[in-house]
């Protein structure tokens, strides 16, 4: 599978950022916090990304402003985008930094009884601490045992086709902007080549 970006489309000029897609972050969180009393206005942006797989070319569209890359819900739920590549088999958005895919290599782990119940209480207070209120901590992986379940159960889940994970193809694709088409480039590129990526789940 190849996931090519085909466009993007700036929204507005107005302001001197860009925003970034809403990930439900503990970052996010705690920019929004900090901000809640001067909020910094940033341009708001689409993309388009074309999805080749088994010879066949689909379209995937997302923008800054809907809650469209992977996430934990307060329930615990794993919400977001999906595009429904075969019967079985979704594919969705993440970012690097939402630390996502600990929760969904934990969530999986646990479906396929890989853990048993004291692990699985032990991890959970690890990925999930109270004050988070669903959202993963910045340092999750900098935990040991953390770290060596998650490659370990990561490397097994990726043998048996359950996730796989796809980076961006940010080399060729048209910028639609006046003004501010270089710098938009510019931090499109270097972000999706960096904190981007796709992710496909067999259930």
């Amino acid at each position: 599978m190849e996931i090519k970006l085909k466009e993007i489309i700036l929204k507005n000029e107005e302001n001197k950022k860009f925003e970034k897609f809403i990930d439900n972050s503990y970052n996010e969180w705690l920019n929004n916090w900090n901000n809640v009393k001067e909020v910094e206005n940033k341009n708001p942006w689409e993309a388009k990304f074309e999805i080749i797989y088994k010879d066949k070319i689909g379209k995937f569209t997302i923008n800054t402003q809907g809650e469209y890359l992977s996430f934990m819900d307060l329930e615990g739920y794993l919400s977001g985008e999906e595009y429904e590549i075969e019967e079985g088999l979704s594919l969705k958005v993440a970012s690097v930094s939402s630390n996502i895919l600990v929760a969904v290599v934990f969530s999986e782990a646990i479906r396929l009884n890989l853990i048993d119940e004291d692990e699985s209480s032990y991890l959970s207070m690890s990925i999930f601490p109270e004050w988070s209120r669903g959202l993963i901590p910045n340092d999750v992986l900098d935990d040991e045992d953390v770290r060596e379940f998650f490659d370990t159960t990561l490397t097994y889940l990726k043998s048996k086709d359950i996730i796989n994970i796809y980076p961006v193809n940010i080399d060729n694709f048209e910028v639609v902007a006046l003004e501010k088409k270089v710098e938009f480039e510019k931090f499109v590129r270097a972000y999706l080549g960096k904190d981007i990526y796709f992710y496909t789940h067999k259930k």
